[in-house]
């Protein structure tokens, strides 16, 4: 490797990993590619990347001993993606462009279609369903917007609230074992969540029930189940969970740019190669997306205002 990979790329791109052990995983990678290429990291060419994607391609359809799984050939290609963009915005290299950017890797049966997910209208419109509700309308916006999990919101305390040096609510943390990381809340999304604070009951847990207890994964099922059934007629995809909610997010991220890396950080997921599984659905209407999720528009639905949960 040179002197510009080891002294400056990777000293700063490691400080970006969440753990020693993330560390060694990159740097794993880094160094196969650099055993099948004969090429510092920063020096390689689309050539280079197809080389190395056509070396992996051949490891996970062999008989050998180090045969791969195909999730592990899409992780590593996505780790070198990652580190790809981290030279492009870091500017290490004039003109520098990534040379993992256009390989598209045929995704497994798991991989997601257009109609696993809510279109940009049917999420438009659940919004719009639940601006009445402060508790829904928040809830709904962070599957829909942040792609947190079922766990994640169920699990959210008021003690999870986060807030900058200025003493201003910025955030929330988001927690997974004894990890934890914090994500910043976008300008559509912190006035939902302090409107919600100004209306919401004394509670540790920051969703409730109507039975004011904290809110179980069954109780969003319900949730979601009871707007979708009121917007029947509206909906391009007729009823939708959670978790396609999160699919949704996760697709607008991809769609406006966020890299696996981001998306992880934001999602709390273990590894950013998990996210090839969105290749076909991010890539069909790019010029939609304007930014790393979708806005909160409205359409002014006329629905009753009745309670959900």
């Amino acid at each position: 490797m040179t002197n510009l990979f080891e002294k400056t790329i990777w000293p700063a791109f490691s400080q970006k990993l969440k753990s020693d052990k993330s560390c060694r995983n990159y740097r794993g990678i880094v160094n196969e590619f650099y055993r099948v290429t004969g090429k510092s990291f920063e020096n390689c060419t689309k050539d280079d990347a197809l080389m190395y994607d056509k070396y992996l391609s051949e490891l996970e359809y062999s008989d050998s001993p180090s045969r791969i799984k195909h999730s592990t050939h899409v992780s590593r290609i996505s780790c070198l993606r990652s580190l790809s963009d981290f030279i492009v915005k870091c500017n290490f290299i004039d003109g520098y462009e990534n040379p993992f950017l256009y390989i598209v890797i045929k995704a497994e049966d798991s991989e997601l279609d257009e109609y696993d997910i809510p279109t940009l209208e049917d999420m438009e419109h659940l919004f719009d369903a639940a601006a009445s509700s402060p508790r829904d309308f928040l809830i709904f916006l962070l599957a829909g917007k942040c792609a947190l999990s079922t766990s994640q919101i169920c699990s959210l305390k008021m003690s999870d609230l986060a807030y900058d040096d200025d003493g201003e609510l910025s955030g929330l943390t988001l927690r997974n074992g004894s990890y934890s990381h914090t994500i910043l809340l976008t300008d559509d999304v912190l006035p939902a969540l302090r409107n919600y604070l100004a209306t919401k009951t004394p509670s540790d847990a920051l969703f409730f029930n109507n039975a004011h207890k904290p809110i179980k994964p069954r109780d969003l099922q319900r949730l979601v189940k009871s707007y979708t059934t009121k917007l029947n007629g509206f909906l391009c995809k007729k009823d939708f969970t959670i978790a396609e909610l999160r699919h949704a997010a996760i697709k607008y991220m991809l769609m406006g740019g966020a890299t696996d890396e981001e998306i992880a950080f934001c999602t709390g997921a273990a590894t950013p190669g998990m996210y090839s599984r969105y290749n076909k659905v991010s890539r069909d209407d790019m010029a939609k997306a304007v930014s790393y999720s979708i806005p909160v528009s409205y359409t002014h639905l006329t629905l009753p205002t009745t309670p959900y949960v």
